[in-house]
């Protein structure tokens, strides 16, 4: 299975950055059943999924993902079908476009 995962990262500069990392593991390792879980849409045929939780963390960072703003980092990109994840067939390079954290 592919996902992407967006996270903050810390840049060369010492500034926070948005990073995408390919996740290539099974689904019920990633969304492990004891976090409660928010999805959004990306484009329909994608959809972002947060920790619940997240925005609680004293260090959280905060993304604009599409069309999506203030979205808690960590995040997870799947693929979806219907009601079904699937692997995301958005390219990486593509998704990158699309990530910014909230403030740059």
């Amino acid at each position: 299975m592919r996902y992407y995962k967006i996270l903050a990262a810390p840049f060369n500069d010492g500034r926070m950055v948005a990073a995408v990392a390919p996740l290539d593991a099974e689904l019920q390792d990633i969304l492990v059943k004891e976090i409660d879980w928010d999805t959004c849409s990306l484009d329909g045929k994608h959809d972002i999924w947060v920790e619940d939780g997240s925005i609680f963390n004293s260090d959280v960072h905060f993304a604009r993902i599409g069309q999506q703003r203030n979205v808690p980092l960590p995040a997870i990109v799947l693929g979806v079908q219907g009601e079904k994840c699937t692997d995301a067939t958005i390219a990486l390079e593509d998704l990158l476009g699309l990530v910014s954290l909230e403030g740059d």
